[in-house]
């Protein structure tokens, strides 16, 4: 039986499993700093853990800023590709398939002020994306931001695994110490304190001063 129970447990080590991992965390600041300010600091504050990221400044012609923030939405590639062309909809929702039927999602940040995607990718292990979305609005701004990544664990690559997330972080990690920094280099460049207003799963570590609002 004792031998049974360690089959068992060395199986299950072995077994290699691939899964999909969702995060989101939104952030409020209430400030008159310069919106120009305001960008720099976050994309400075991203910029500390990553070497590749995509952002972009939309030009505000002729909008006024609102009295309430906008909100990211997760959009389903996939699906919505399946809709406009069949072919290349049905491809994609077939590797969803075989995905565990996790499809292809992005965030989608409509009236941002500015967004950016920051990529993070370690062979055998895992492909990370990090979107964030910074809205402007009459008392502040709002700070979005959402994570998506494929995490592979399991199988005669998992020592390799645990030694590579011993050194440079799980992908759990990478996102929250991301996420930190990123507000905290807006604390920083604006003097006032963020606060979490709602995300999933809990932040192992909030910014300085930072007032958890409920989920």
């Amino acid at each position: 039986m004792a031998l049974f129970a360690g089959c068992g447990s060395s199986n299950s080590y072995l077994a290699q499993r691939s899964s999909t991992v969702e995060m989101y965390h939104i952030f409020d600041i209430k400030t008159e700093a310069a919106t120009a300010a305001v960008i720099k600091a976050a994309a400075d504050g991203l910029a500390k853990n990553t070497n590749e990221i995509h952002q972009n400044t939309p030009l505000q012609l002729g909008k006024t800023v609102p009295v309430e923030p906008g909100r990211f939405v997760i959009e389903d590639v996939g699906a919505k590709l399946a809709g406009a062309n069949g072919g290349m909809g049905a491809m994609l929702q077939m590797a969803a398939m075989k995905n565990g039927g996790v499809s292809m999602k992005v965030a989608k940040c409509d009236d941002a002020v500015w967004t950016s995607r920051a990529l993070r990718s370690i062979a055998g292990s895992s492909n990370l994306t990090l979107y964030s979305c910074l809205y402007k609005y009459q008392a502040g701004y709002r700070l979005d931001t959402y994570a998506v990544f494929n995490k592979t664990e399991g199988g005669l690559a998992q020592v390799s695994r645990d030694i590579a997330s011993s050194l440079v972080g799980t992908p759990e990690q990478w996102v929250t110490k991301t996420i930190v920094d990123t507000v905290r280099s807006i604390e920083a460049a604006t003097g006032a304190k963020m606060v979490r207003l709602e995300g999933q799963p809990e932040l192992n570590e909030l910014p300085s001063g930072a007032l958890v609002g409920k989920n």
